[in-house]
């Protein structure tokens, strides 16, 4: 088993619409994404993935208003840390051949989520 992990710091903003406290307005924050993957096989290059196809994944967010990103500017999922960590390891699952993907997110120091996904 190989365990490939990649680190990469984006710069984006959210709000929470139906929060009961101060997310409910408009901030930002330098989100620390963590990702893990698993995985039995190396692709034709020899790798779990490349890093810098990860970092590029990741660094689609940087910059941006998270609201308005897909699937959270439908209004269906708010743009949670959570939602946010499982949006990046589906993408990571549909675009990688991987067994298991983890990604954690920090938004601020001394509170990270990890979403753990199996691939099917």
């Amino acid at each position: 088993m190989f365990v490939l992990t990649k680190e990469v710091t984006i710069e984006a903003a959210h709000r929470l619409p139906d929060h009961p406290g101060k997310c409910v307005n408009l901030h930002g924050h330098s989100w620390e994404v963590t990702v893990v993957m698993f995985s039995k096989e190396l692709n034709e290059n020899g790798m779990v993935a490349d890093f810098g196809e990860i970092k590029r994944l990741v660094e689609h967010y940087d910059h941006k208003m998270l609201n308005e990103m897909i699937p959270f500017e439908s209004g269906e999922y708010p743009p949670t840390s959570e939602n946010f960590a499982l949006l990046i390891a589906n993408e990571c699952l549909a675009k990688f051949v991987i067994e298991r993907v983890e990604v954690s997110v920090k938004e601020t120091k001394g509170s990270t989520v990890t979403c753990i996904q199996n691939a099917t």
